[in-house]
Parts: C-alpha cells; sequence; structure tokens
C-alpha cells in the first residue's frame, strides 16, 4: 500500500484522472498509453498544487521505488516543470529527500531539477544514516547542466551527460544548447552537448519504457545505441559498473523494448561530425 492508497490530500478532479489512476497502481504501461492518447502531464491539483511529479513521489516507498523511477523519465519527456512548488512550497526534488528516496531524488536531478544548498541542508537534516550516501549522489549532480555550461565547465558537463543527465531541456524560451551559445561557452562544450542529446534522449525514453518515442527518435542518426550511464553502481559501497542500454531495460522491467536496442547494429551509431550546428532532437521530438 502506497501514501496515494490511504487518505493522501487531492481535489477529485485529478483522483479521476488516468495518469493518477495509473500512478495509484504503479502502471507505467497504461500511463504511457494515457499520455500518448493526449492526456495532459501538466495538470496540478487545485487542492495542494501537486504535479502528477509529485503523486509518484508521494506513492513510492524505498522497497518500491525503483518500479516508480519509469514515471519520472516518462513525465519529464512530457517537459513537466520539475521544479514546481506546492502549496506547501516543496519541489518533487526535496519531497524524494524528506521522503529518503535516493532513487527518485537521481532520477530528478538527472532529469534536470534544480538544485541548491538549500536542497543539500535538507538531506543532512532527513536523511539520517543515509547521509554520507545522499549527499554523494547529490553532489554527483549538482550543480547541474545549467550551472556547468554557465560556468564553462567542460569537464563537468562531459561528467553529467556520461552520466544520461538530461540535454534536452529549457528554462522560459531558451534550450541549453542556445544557453550555451549565447553564454560564451566553448565551441567542444557546446558540441559535446549536441553530439550527446539524441543519445540521452533515447536513453529517457528507454527508461521509461516508451517505445514509441524510442522507434522517433531512431529515425535520428545521431542516437548511439552504445551509450552508457558511467554513474551507475548497484550500492554506495561497490564499483561503478556502467549501465548499458539493454541493462537498463531490463532493470526496469522493460523487456519489450530490447528489440529496438540489441536488434540494431553497433554500427549504427553516428560517427562524430563537425556540421551539427544544433539540436536534432528537437526538430523531431
Amino acid at each position: 500500500m502506497n501514501a496515494l492508497s490511504r487518505s493522501d490530500s487531492h481535489s477529485i478532479d485529478i483522483a479521476e484522472t488516468g495518469l493518477y489512476r495509473c500512478i495509484k497502481s504503479c502502471d507505467i504501461t497504461s500511463a504511457l498509453l494515457c499520455i500518448g492518447q493526449g492526456e495532459d502531464a501538466h495538470v496540478r491539483c487545485k487542492l495542494t498544487g501537486r504535479t502528477y511529479l509529485h503523486f509518484v513521489i508521494l506513492a513510492s516507498r524505498s522497497m518500491t521505488e525503483k518500479q516508480y523511477v519509469p514515471f519520472v523519465y516518462l513525465l519529464s519527456n512530457a517537459e513537466i516543470d520539475l521544479d514546481h512548488r506546492d502549496n506547501e512550497g516543496r519541489t518533487a526534488l526535496q519531497l524524494s529527500i524528506k521522503s529518503n528516496l535516493l532513487q527518485m531524488m537521481v532520477a530528478v536531478l538527472k532529469c534536470g531539477a534544480t538544485a541548491d544548498q538549500d536542497d543539500e541542508e535538507l538531506i543532512v537534516k532527513h536523511a539520517g544514516y543515509f547521509v554520507a550516501e545522499f549527499r554523494s549522489y547529490f553532489r554527483k549532480f549538482s550543480p547541474g547542466l545549467w550551472q556547468s555550461v554557465a560556468d564553462n565547465n567542460r569537464f563537468r558537463v562531459n561528467k553529467l551527460v556520461k552520466s544520461w543527465c538530461r540535454v534536452n531541456i529549457s528554462k522560459g524560451k531558451n534550450s541549453l544548447i542556445e544557453f550555451a551559445k549565447v553564454s560564451g561557452a566553448d565551441d567542444s562544450l557546446i558540441q559535446l552537448l549536441i553530439k550527446n542529446e539524441a543519445s540521452i534522449e533515447f536513453a529517457h525514453a528507454t527508461l521509461a519504457g516508451d517505445e514509441e518515442r524510442m522507434k522517433v527518435l531512431l529515425c535520428n542518426g545521431s542516437v548511439d545505441l552504445t551509450t552508457q550511464d558511467l554513474s551507475n553502481r548497484d550500492n554506495f559501497f561497490g564499483p561503478y559498473t556502467p549501465l548499458t542500454l539493454e541493462a537498463a531495460a531490463i532493470k526496469y522491467g522493460h523487456r519489450h523494448v530490447l528489440h529496438l536496442i540489441s536488434g540494431q547494429s553497433s554500427s549504427s551509431a553516428p560517427s562524430e561530425t563537425k556540421d551539427s550546428p544544433s539540436s536534432v532532437v528537437c526538430t523531431i521530438v
């Protein structure tokens, strides 16, 4: 039983939506169908101000959060506001920290949620015996790509994209890549973002189990099916073990997408080109 099964406050209008019911029952397959059929992922609860992402965090527990991780990527791919605060002033990131949900915290950060010093202080306050583990992962992904690009820190940008941190993100009307160009970032940093953008979009679609999105992205010659999440490790004290797309699909129960990964020749990985002036993902997704 999760928090949504008990007496969590919500307005009747959101409780009757297909997406809410999918979250409540942890049914990612039906959630994909809901969004694919046009259900609005940006709905907010009139009573609490919560987004569907807040409800995903609330539905999760330490023993079940892995089952809810795909919902984070699904909602991120639907371009919901990751930084929206509910009526209590809490972002989804803060809610994941307060709930001691490490996998949810990492997923939200990888999708591009904004993190700051206040969020790290929440870790100290709420993580208890796991404070070192939470802080280690938090610092691995924070500051995120926006700040790393603003600092023109190519080393950190490379570290984040090799951890499958999403590049296809925006603030207002500016995408991250557009921001990199106007902020005077080095050309090598801009090319690093462009080169990895489509592959990370494909990785996030894989993590969501979104077969249709994966098919669309495969039409993009820039998807590298050999991409790996170099930040992966099975536990805090274990070694880093790069996560392949195939392993990610299996880990989160998405065997139905394996034919899109293993069925493609590794020779389909893109060759690096110098004439990629802008994002290729935004034009097809």
